[in-house]
């Protein structure tokens, strides 16, 4: 053949492409991750993960909320902080288990400051009815933090936590902490 004829030549048209929106296959990609990681096994994993990163920028009063661990603390070696559910006023509790079992302890947020860092609370240790003023330094991460306070005999503790997962303690269905 030569060039002459082939000019001539046109190609078919094409069928009209169906426009697919992009929003589309983020979600059946997240889907599919999310399918895999559940038959994984790391629900959880992630899970305590995006608490943890969605608590990054509040104040650290809310960033405690979780279970902790510590191997330093004299008093507690497992933290669980819970947060109350339509308690807005700075006062909670948390699950500790502590040498001689576990334990229930009372807190009012007395303080925090405008860094996000630090947190001042007082704290009643039921069944050993001893009350506590402890300050607390949150890493911005969420992800450790140091407890201070001053023991029953007068010696001035500094335990460091590192963060473990979300809380596995539930909220009392009645409480005041006032």
């Amino acid at each position: 053949m030569f060039r002459e004829d082939i000019s001539g030549y046109s190609e078919p048209p094409r069928p009209p492409r169906k426009k697919v929106t992009p929003w589309v296959p983020v979600v059946l990609v997240a889907l599919v991750a999310l399918g895999v990681a559940h038959v994984a096994g790391l629900t959880k994993p992630i899970k305590s993960m995006a608490i943890q990163l969605t608590g990054i920028g509040r104040p650290p009063g809310s960033r405690l909320v979780g279970d902790w661990e510590s191997v330093d603390d004299p008093m507690f070696q497992r933290i669980s902080y819970v947060s109350p559910k339509g308690n807005d006023d700075g006062t909670g509790f948390y699950m500790a288990d502590a040498t001689r079992g576990k334990t229930q302890v009372l807190f009012k947020i007395e303080s925090e400051d405008r860094s996000g860092r630090h947190v001042e609370m007082a704290e009643f240790r039921f069944g050993v009815e001893e009350n506590y003023r402890v300050r607390y330094s949150v890493a911005g991460d969420g992800r450790s933090m140091t407890r201070e306070y001053d023991d029953r005999h007068g010696n001035h503790i500094s335990a460091q936590y590192r963060y473990i997962g979300p809380p596995t303690e539930e909220p009392p269905p009645i409480y005041d902490a006032r």
